[in-house]
C-alpha cells in the first residue's frame, strides 16, 4: 500500500510540475489493472497481482487530502469493477470515461452510472472515423433527416443520453464542425430507437491484454439471468 502511494504521489507531482499549477482539477486511474513497472499499455504489459483497483484508489484519496488534486474519477472501468470503488470510497468517482457510441452503447453501465452520481464521458465517441458506423446507412439516414453531419449525429446521440463527449478532432476547423449549432435540435424518439439497434458490442479501442468482462455484470441482474441461474442450480 505504501509502495502504491509513492507511485501515485510521484505521478501527480511530475503532472503539477509539468503544468505549473499547485493543484489538480481531476485525475483519472486511466486502466483498472496494475502492472509491473516497464509495461507498455500499448505493447507488452506485466500485471501486478500485489496492487488491486482499491489500493490505487486509496493512494489517490490521499492526494485529494492533501490537496494536491480536487476530484478523482475513473477510466475503461466495467460497471462491476466501479462498483467495487463506489463501496470503498472516501472520495467518490466524479466520472467513469469509456468508449461508447452506437456500436458500443454500453447501457446499463451508463444507466447504473447515473443513478450512482458517476457522469459518464465518452472517450472515442466518433468510433475513430470507421467507416462501419460513420457511413451506416441509418446514420446517413437521420444526417439527412436532421441537416447535420454524420459527426453531429453521433455526438448528439451520447449528448441526449447525458454522456460527456469528448471528440478527437484533428484541426480547429473540425473541432468547431462538430459543435456546431448542437444546442438548438434533438434527435427524435424514432432516431434514437434506430440508433440504439446499431448495438453490437464493438469496441474501437480493445487491446490484446484487456479483459472488459461481462457487460450484464454489476448492478440489478436481468431477470432471465436469474431465472437461467436458478434453472441451473436445480
Amino acid at each position: 500500500m505504501l509502495v502504491v502511494c509513492a507511485s501515485c504521489r510521484l505521478s501527480v507531482l511530475q503532472s503539477l510540475k509539468d503544468l505549473g499549477v499547485e493543484q489538480l482539477d481531476l485525475v483519472l486511474v486511466h486502466w483498472p489493472f496494475a502492472w509491473l513497472p516497464g509495461s507498455d499499455f500499448k505493447g507488452i504489459v506485466t500485471p501486478d497481482p500485489s496492487v488491486s483497483l482499491v489500493d490505487t484508489w486509496r493512494g489517490l484519496e490521499a492526494l485529494v487530502d492533501a490537496g494536491l488534486v480536487k476530484s478523482l474519477g475513473l477510466s475503461n472501468f466495467s460497471l462491476a469493477q466501479a462498483e467495487k470503488i463506489l463501496a470503498a470510497a472516501k472520495h467518490k468517482p466524479v466520472c467513469n470515461q469509456i468508449e461508447t457510441h452506437p456500436l458500443l452503447a454500453q447501457r446499463k453501465l451508463i444507466g447504473v452510472s447515473y443513478r450512482k452520481g458517476v457522469v459518464t464521458v465518452a472517450h472515442t465517441c466518433l468510433a475513430r472515423q470507421d467507416p462501419e458506423l460513420m457511413q451506416h446507412p441509418i446514420v446517413l439516414q437521420i444526417a439527412a433527416e436532421t441537416g447535420k453531419t454524420a459527426n453531429q449525429v453521433l455526438l448528439k446521440y451520447n449528448l441526449q443520453r447525458g454522456v460527456v463527449v469528448i471528440p478527437k478532432a484533428t484541426s480547429q476547423k473540425h473541432l468547431e464542425e462538430n459543435f456546431r449549432d448542437m444546442f438548438n435540435w434533438k434527435l427524435t424518439n424514432q432516431q434514437k430507437v434506430l440508433l440504439d439497434t446499431l448495438d453490437i458490442n464493438k469496441r474501437f479501442v480493445n487491446p490484446p491484454w484487456a479483459n472488459w468482462g461481462d457487460v450484464e455484470e454489476g448492478g440489478v441482474a436481468k431477470p432471465s439471468k436469474v431465472l437461467a441461474a436458478e434453472a441451473a442450480s436445480q
